[in-house]
């Protein structure tokens, strides 16, 4: 009987951790306001000496923006910044959180040509 009960127990304990699991790796749609935009900002590290940062940077985004497309548009296209290796891009509408996330781990666990990027900066407004 104890056998029969550990092992319900058990089946119960399985079934609510699978189902934990199921709803925390779900892909959610975000609410998105049209009149919002996100400049993010991201640096790139490359091992090729003869390929340019900007054909890398493009690449790499070009890569992660079609992973949350659509809704979202460029609105003002890929641009280097002051700071070496950095790269910004304008959104709209704003990322919101799934969409943030998503962007962003694709920016940083991608690696394209022995060159990747790390994610600098996420500002919405």
């Amino acid at each position: 009987m104890r056998n029969i009960v550990a092992l319900f127990l058990g089946g119960l304990a399985l079934f609510f951790l699978v189902f934990f699991l199921a709803d925390a790796t779900q892909t959610r749609r975000d609410e998105l306001d049209a009149n919002t935009e996100t400049l993010i900002e991201f640096s790139v590290k490359t091992h090729h000496r003869f390929t340019p940062h900007a054909i890398v940077a493009e690449s790499l985004w070009l890569t992660c923006f079609g992973i949350i497309i659509p809704p979202y548009k460029v609105a003002a296209p890929l641009a280097p910044t002051a700071d070496k290796d950095h790269y910004q891009v304008l959104v709209r509408p704003a990322l919101g959180r799934y969409g943030q996330r998503k962007l962003t781990g694709c920016l940083e666990d991608v690696i394209l040509d022995h060159a990747q990027a790390k994610v600098e900066l996420i500002k919405h407004s």
